[in-house]
């Protein structure tokens, strides 16, 4: 198709509607993805190639139904249950509805992925992931996609100064504060199991795991502060700064606890305290709070 993606040979059908249709795929090797920087919500930024131009995987990860538009990852795609099916297949002008509302135009995925396309697929598989049952550990998924979706705006904000993808970012942003924010509910309840989850991200290179998903929920917690009131912050700000001691623990780096996410954790964990304290000397001790 050109020298960054390629149209898979071999249609798959989809496991909703019935349609048959042939996946964009990234190529991968000669330089067209140059890792560059870990940014500070864990998103892996890229060089441009100076071959292939900028390159933006997250746009062709997830597969989705030009018809029904049903979409996951790839991983998830035969995975839906006949009555997921059934969800999903009811929903679908709903699909079509807010997608529409939220990027002002229809997105047609028989065409090449566009950075608009990427962004609209995230919000296509989060709702998709909606109807998805428990044991599918379906709200990691849609955490995940919410934090690429709003990594997607934001580039979009970059490319699109006099569009409303601003709004859209903070949507998305928010939506991942309250879906990583619920995992840790999760795994502390065992409401829903993600034990069997391969990766939990949040980007494409490196799985952080489950610390990845602390570290996560409390830095959205820090940079959306703004949308709380003092006390809120002060109780939820308290909670995540216990949260985040988990993950950078003693400070000794690991295969499960990279070098990054621990430098980062402590910075934050840091940011946090200071909030904290300032908050104490106005309200006291957070116990007489409750």
């Amino acid at each position: 198709m050109n020298d960054i993606s390629f149209i898979a040979k071999k249609s798959v059908n989809c496991p909703v509607c019935g349609t048959s249709f042939r996946q964009e795929v990234l190529r991968v090797g000669r330089g067209r993805l140059i890792a560059g920087e870990l940014l500070i919500d864990l998103r892996r930024s890229y060089k441009v190639s100076p071959k292939y131009g900028s390159v933006n995987p997250l746009i062709y990860n997830i597969i989705v139904c030009p018809d029904c538009l049903y979409a996951v990852m790839p991983e998830d795609f035969k995975k839906p249950k006949p009555d997921n099916i059934e969800k999903i297949k009811a929903a679908r002008e709903n699909r079509k509805k807010y997608m529409l509302s939220i990027f002002d135009e229809e997105i047609d995925f028989h065409n090449q992925r566009t950075l608009l396309a990427g962004a609209a697929s995230m919000f296509l598989a989060i709702s998709t992931y909606s109807n998805f049952s428990k044991d599918l550990a379906p709200s990691v998924k849609k955490a995940i996609c919410a934090i690429r979706a709003s990594w997607l705006c934001k580039d979009l904000m970059a490319e699109y100064s006099d569009r409303h993808f601003e709004l859209i970012y903070w949507y998305f942003r928010k939506l991942a504060w309250k879906m990583y924010d619920r995992l840790i509910l999760y795994a502390e309840s065992g409401e829903e199991s993600f034990d069997s989850i391969k990766k939990l991200g949040p980007d494409l290179d490196t799985d952080y795991g489950y610390n990845g998903v602390l570290y996560i929920a409390s830095y959205l917690a820090y940079e959306l502060k703004e949308t709380m009131d003092e006390i809120t912050q002060y109780k939820r700000l308290f909670y995540y700064r216990t949260t985040l001691g988990k993950v950078f623990g003693f400070g000794k780096s690991s295969k499960e606890k990279p070098s990054t996410i621990l430098a980062f954790s402590k910075n934050l964990h840091g940011k946090l305290g200071d909030l904290i304290t300032k908050f104490e000397k106005k309200y006291g001790d957070i116990k007489n709070l409750d």
